[in-house]
């Protein structure tokens, strides 16, 4: 089977594979150079049977015949469709919990390192796993929501309401960075740790096109909650969308918003959809901030830190963006 030199020189400039680009390298010293079997052997540093034998497959199938030919190997130690039945068991799958339940069922031992290979070649990967919501609203139901709550904003538009959605967060202030700082090698790190498990709870008010409003107390229970709704509506026609977290279902916090429909309108997200809640995003923000978790000589200045960074920097937080986008179903 004649290859022409053209295509002979394409396949070799672009195969990947390092043995069968060194056949097609001496098929491309005979064929095109003129060099002799012998010749050819002592320039790839090969014995003269194996390129004899390269050029003879060469000769008699094309390119194709100098693919190396499947080898038998070892026999795996368990088929490879039980092996696809544990992955398709429900649950996350780890290595040495999946060796253990093949062992336990079969009597088939795997070590991690073995248990690894065979997942890599499936495709598998390790990845950090994304928590999902286990109370979570249907999507059919979130949309519903959504429909009612488009509607509902449209008339605190008419009656000159202002749109907020309120949420909460906590940022613990002695936090160690589990990802640990590079050093030399014998070389101890030590971080500042004060021990005293301190926090600050930070609850923010939103709003499209307006400053937000921060609030930073030690706690944030329902007093505290009630203070910042009802100075929230004191100098502004508000409408609040917030989640069911208890604080915010007190009966004083309802006979206010019931006592006071001119001045404040409430809503709540649907259970357990945070990414509509455009808050999320703001805290996602302060919390990747480097001087949060940064050495300081006191607690005060640490907190001090987080207030001038909540009041100087641009969130740019477009609320109905996140309230209306579409949701995603998580398995």
């Amino acid at each position: 089977m004649k290859t022409p030199n053209d295509k002979l020189v394409s396949l070799y400039k672009k195969e990947r594979n390092a043995k069968k680009k060194e056949k097609l390298l001496a098929m491309l010293h005979i064929q095109i150079n003129g060099k002799t079997i012998a010749e050819t052997a002592h320039i790839v540093c090969k014995v003269y049977n194996t390129v004899k034998a390269w050029y003879k497959q060469f000769v008699k199938n094309g390119p194709d015949g100098l693919d190396d030919k499947p080898r038998s190997g070892r026999p795996p130690k368990l088929k490879n469709h039980k092996l696809d039945e544990y992955l398709q068991e429900p649950g996350l799958v780890f290595p040495m919990t999946l060796a253990a339940r093949i062992k336990d069922k079969e009597g088939v031992s795997y070590t991690q390192s073995g248990m690894r290979k065979i997942l890599r070649a499936r495709q598998y990967s390790p990845k950090v796993p994304m928590p999902v919501y286990v109370n979570r609203a249907p999507i059919s139901e979130v949309k519903a929501w959504q429909e009612e709550t488009e509607y509902w904003v449209s008339c605190l538009k008419k009656d000159r309401f202002m749109l907020y959605v309120m949420d909460q967060t906590t940022v613990i202030l002695d936090h160690v960075d589990k990802r640990g700082p590079w050093s030399p090698v014998g070389e101890r790190v030590y971080t500042a740790y004060h021990g005293k498990h301190h926090r600050v709870m930070v609850c923010g008010a939103f709003s499209t096109g307006a400053e937000p409003v921060f609030s930073l107390t030690d706690q944030f229970r329902t007093p505290e909650a009630f203070e910042f709704i009802t100075d929230l509506a004191r100098h502004r026609k508000v409408g609040v969308v917030m989640d069911k977290a208890g604080v915010h279902t007190s009966n004083k916090l309802k006979t206010f918003i019931e006592q006071n429909p001119h001045r404040i309108r409430v809503r709540e997200f649907p259970t357990g959809w945070p990414e509509l809640n455009a808050s999320e995003f703001v805290w996602n923000t302060l919390k990747s901030q480097p001087f949060v978790h940064a050495e300081y000589s006191s607690i005060d200045q640490r907190i001090d830190s987080i207030e001038n960074f909540l009041n100087t920097y641009k969130f740019n937080v477009n609320v109905e963006q996140h309230l209306f986008k579409t949701p995603i179903a998580k398995t």
